[in-house]
């Protein structure tokens, strides 16, 4: 092999080891959820294999049930803010605030909020208003 074709090769290698590296690490989801239902799960988890997203596979889902403790709800987003998860789904209003009173740079998806409360979260988050919410 002449160094031309080694550099060449090198070069190309080190390009394609991040896309590789990446394409192996897995997505990191952060359900935070007020109470202790798991009813929003199964069509979560559900949607997401519809969509190519296996839990186990290609994402892994850090599961929080406060079961309605408020303080709870709180030690549970500081958390999933210090295990670094891709985004953190809320269920419920007060998981909705705890997300937002714990990370500015996490992306927050709220999966169940009271309709209410979007005017209040759109004045802590800008931009919220303009999200459509399922109401029914």
């Amino acid at each position: 092999m002449q160094r031309r074709e080694f550099i060449t090769l090198l070069g190309g290698v080190a390009v394609a080891w991040p896309l590789a590296a990446r394409a192996q690490q897995r997505f990191r989801i952060g359900l935070l959820n007020t109470g202790a239902s798991t009813f929003f799960i199964a069509p979560f988890v559900g949607k997401l294999g519809e969509l190519g997203f296996l839990e186990g596979n290609n994402i892994v889902i850090e599961r929080k049930f406060a079961e309605g403790n408020s303080e709870r709800l709180k030690e549970y987003a500081a958390d999933l803010v210090r295990q670094h998860v891709d985004v953190i789904v809320t269920i419920g209003t007060p998981a909705g605030f705890a997300a937002k009173q714990a990370t500015s740079t996490i992306p927050i998806v709220f999966g169940a909020i009271a309709t209410r409360s979007v005017s209040v979260l759109s004045q802590v988050s800008p931009g919220l208003a303009e999200m459509q919410l399922a109401t029914r």
